[in-house]
């Protein structure tokens, strides 16, 4: 069966998180690990994330380097780039 990893660059994005993660339960196919790779918020974002299941890191770079960053330790067989304000 395959799994999922859903990566997630992001930046203060604390407010935008949550309902990301609630479309995300409510999927046929839920994710393995959901990875936030965080660029530096100065809000709640990276402690919200940890609390809420994700997997956090540091990224730091533009979304696209924090994409790629995000992929280098996922563990599952699809990779899902999502942005949280989507």
């Amino acid at each position: 069966m395959n799994t999922i990893s859903v990566i997630i660059p992001t930046l203060n994005e604390e407010l935008e998180l949550p309902m990301l993660f609630e479309c995300l339960k409510k999927q046929t196919l839920r994710p393995s690990e959901i990875i936030v790779v965080d660029a530096g918020s100065t809000d709640n974002t990276a402690q919200w994330a940890a609390s809420n299941g994700a997997i956090v890191v540091s990224g730091g770079g533009l979304p696209g380097v924090n994409r790629n960053f995000g992929a280098s330790i996922a563990k599952s067989s699809w990779l899902l780039f999502i942005d949280a304000d989507i």
